[in-house]
């Protein structure tokens, strides 16, 4: 197969999946269009060629309306001759992928695309409408969100399919032992109780009602420490909260990390935490099942997806850190429920969330389209 994958930045995820395909045999043509750089070795890939755009100058803006960037889309589409094309984020990728007019297009919603933002703008709006009038098929990682693609889109039931971009869990749940006691001893943190952050510092993660519910467990039990991953806009916000509320000491900053990286922070953990106000199915929440570790998660409907409180995990209401601190110190309290909770999460992590059954899903999708056997 001949795959135009349409992208801004490359996260690792894409980059996952364009390995996948590489590895697969596929031919694959990234168009990307960004300020940053792309991953080492992306281009050398067997089958693999790149379409990069390097956004200078209001970048931003660029980004965030790439409609001038159609004439070269169209281009890469003449000389590349694909079979399908893929989008991504919904107001930008997918909407530049629909006005170039291919078919058959799968578009594979980010979440907080169609969850959040097209409440935000009706130019967001707008785009999307776009974007579910032309798709084909349409990819989604979470049952939630296909209820809002149906309800507010109108997008056939029958051309969604729902599957997680998905982890390589046994190479996650691999690390745990071999990093485990390397990893604590690097943070200094032997005999602590560990709480794992890996979202990015951005509105819709809420890190400040973590913040608040770890100031309530630190203040009452001087053990707790956080680590946390990421970056953002918000990262030097956070970092004056916690120094204002004499925080630092209990606090490491981890920053933007290589993947392997991120992976050992997770297992140094005790327990994983997401304050998220809006998600799909999170590829950072099934790293920590992979990783064996309890969770716990606020109430946005993907987790409830895959987290059962008091099976595997506890669930609080999105913005409660009163809560959050009440949940987390339960666990903490219960070394018994909290192993019990992270093989429950490794099991579950192995049965749904595994990247090679579900990257072999999407293959299927890609060619009954080219065939047009689905929809």
């Amino acid at each position: 197969m001949r795959i135009l994958f349409l992208v801004s930045c490359v996260t690792a995820h894409d980059e996952k999946f364009v390995r996948s395909m590489s590895a697969a045999g596929h031919a694959v043509c990234v168009f990307s269009f960004h300020w940053r750089p792309l991953p080492a070795g992306l281009a050398g890939l067997p089958g693999v060629s790149i379409e990069r755009v390097d956004l200078r100058v209001m970048p931003r803006l660029q980004r965030l309306w790439p409609v001038h960037l159609l004439p070269r889309l169209r281009r890469v589409i003449r000389e590349f001759r694909p079979d399908v094309m893929h989008g991504g984020n919904t107001w930008n990728e997918s909407y530049l992928a629909a006005l170039s007019g291919f078919h058959p297009l799968l578009v594979m919603p980010y979440g907080s695309d169609v969850l959040l933002d097209a409440e935000r703008s009706f130019i967001f709006r707008h785009a999307n409408r776009v974007v579910f009038r032309h798709a084909d098929w349409v990819s989604c990682d979470a049952q939630h969100v296909k209820k809002k693609l149906v309800d507010y889109y109108g997008f056939p039931a029958e051309r969604i399919s729902i599957a997680p971009k998905g982890i390589d869990v046994e190479a996650v749940a691999g690390l745990r032992e071999k990093h485990r006691t390397a990893s604590r001893a690097a943070l200094g943190w032997d005999d602590a109780f560990i709480l794992a952050l890996t979202r990015n510092h951005e509105p819709v993660y809420d890190i400040p009602t973590f913040l608040r519910a770890f100031e309530r467990l630190v203040r009452a039990d001087g053990r707790y420490r956080a680590v946390l991953a990421g970056s953002g806009s918000l990262t030097g916000e956070l970092k004056a909260w916690v120094h204002a509320h004499d925080l630092d000491r209990y606090v490491s900053w981890q920053g933007k990390m290589p993947y392997t990286d991120l992976l050992r922070v997770l297992q140094a953990a005790d327990l994983y935490v997401s304050t998220s106000l809006s998600d799909g199915t999170s590829v950072s929440l099934l790293e920590a099942m992979a990783s064996a570790l309890p969770v716990a998660v606020t109430d946005v409907p993907s987790n409830l997806e895959w987290i059962t409180p008091g099976t595997n995990g506890a669930v609080v209401r999105r913005g409660d850190d009163a809560a959050l601190a009440e949940a987390i110190a339960g666990i903490a309290a219960d070394p018994a429920a909290a192993r019990s909770y992270g093989e429950r999460n490794l099991a579950l992590a192995r049965s749904r969330g595994d990247w090679q059954g579900n990257f072999r899903d999407l293959e299927n999708v890609y060619r009954s389209l080219i065939t047009g056997t689905k929809g």
